[in-house]
């Protein structure tokens, strides 16, 4: 398990170290740490490996649909952070151990950058997303992989599949028929409900091997001063896990904050809004309304990292570590001192299966 404490020094020292020739290309963790996370079998592939991490490092995020409709939205981000380290990290420190590549499953792949960083570092990859974003993540993942790579087409697989469908679902092709050693799951629980949110923890707890690692990154409320003392107020009061959803008013940049129903988690079987939705125009639901036909508006259910946690262990993860993300990658620990409003955008949390 990496230190996210050393993770921390070795940026700050990095810098110093670095400074006459640091520059913006060189601010990503996984370009500085490269030799810490490659599998040492493409060592000598290290140019090309580079080359691939700064031409994905240099479209920053992508927004790509999730399902065939208009109203779903994702995004599909640049992999750089201290987050996406450990889990590489991880990754290879597995390979060494065990000589073996290691059975990896990128849960809402995106465009699959992760997944990709993850061949490099030792894995065969299962990445997981909606087939309109995996026919375009399939694509770029294995034209990276030939290039790094350079293997016979009938070997793909000893690297890469692509498994399209909801990370939900329990279909005969779904990532739930094969055990994993390390999972993904970044910048997606957001978008479901309370009851999807339960009924993933569980099922991929199930899938994990003995000993296995899931790695959870997803949205927090700490973007917003009025988000944030929406989401603690109702924590507190109601000691709820899901204390509502946070509805964004897009064009002018205003966040709006409802309650849904009681002050409690919102009831999915009456209540007709949802996370993940983008609703365009009016917007209107339990009194509470947008009148802007100008505007659209995202909801979310975010998380605070106590409420990730818990989610998790109520299944029977074990906590390794929990800390907040700032946007520029920095891990922020979550132990006595939070984050300020603004400085962190995602909650997160890894943790091990007993």
């Amino acid at each position: 398990m990496v230190n996210t404490s050393l993770v921390k020094i070795a940026f700050i020292v990095g810098i110093f170290v670095q400074f006459p020739i640091y520059t913006m290309e060189t601010n990503n963790i996984l370009l500085r740490t490269v030799d810490e996370w490659l599998d040492p079998k493409l060592k000598s592939k290290k140019r090309k490996v580079l080359e691939v991490l700064r031409d994905f490092d240099s479209k920053g995020k992508i927004e790509i649909p999730q399902k065939s409709t208009n109203e779903d939205f994702g995004f599909s981000f640049r992999p750089h952070s201290s987050f996406d380290y450990m889990c590489l990290s991880h990754i290879h420190d597995i390979k060494i151990e065990s000589t073996q590549r290691v059975s990896f499953v990128d849960l809402g792949c995106g465009l699959g950058q992760m997944s990709t960083m993850a061949v490099f570092a030792g894995a065969r990859v299962d990445a997981v997303d909606f087939y309109e974003v995996l026919v375009k993540a399939e694509s770029t993942i294995i034209d990276k992989i030939q290039i790094v790579i350079g293997y016979k087409s009938r070997e793909i697989e000893d690297y890469f599949r692509a498994l399209p469908g909801s990370i939900l679902s329990l279909n005969a092709n779904s990532w739930t028929q094969t055990k994993h050693d390390v999972a993904l799951c970044s910048n997606v629980l957001h978008f479901f409900t309370g009851s999807e949110v339960i009924q993933f923890a569980y099922r991929i707890f199930d899938n994990l091997n003995r000993n296995g690692y899931l790695f959870v990154k997803t949205d927090s409320p700490f973007f917003s001063e009025g988000c944030y003392e929406f989401y603690k107020s109702q924590r507190d009061n109601a000691n709820s896990s899901f204390p509502g959803l946070a509805v964004c008013n897009r064009q002018r940049g205003v966040d709006f904050i409802t309650r849904i129903g009681r002050p409690v988690a919102y009831d999915e079987k009456t209540h007709s809004i949802r996370p993940g939705q983008r609703y365009a125009g009016e917007f209107t639901e339990y009194g509470f309304a947008l009148n802007n036909t100008n505007c659209c508006h995202d909801v979310s259910n975010y998380f605070l990292v106590e409420e990730l946690v818990k989610i998790f262990e109520n299944v029977g993860f074990h906590t390794i570590d929990k800390f907040y993300l700032t946007h520029d990658g920095i891990t922020l620990h979550e132990d006595d001192e939070l984050p300020a409003i603004g400085r962190a955008s995602k909650a997160c949390a890894i943790f091990v299966k007993l």
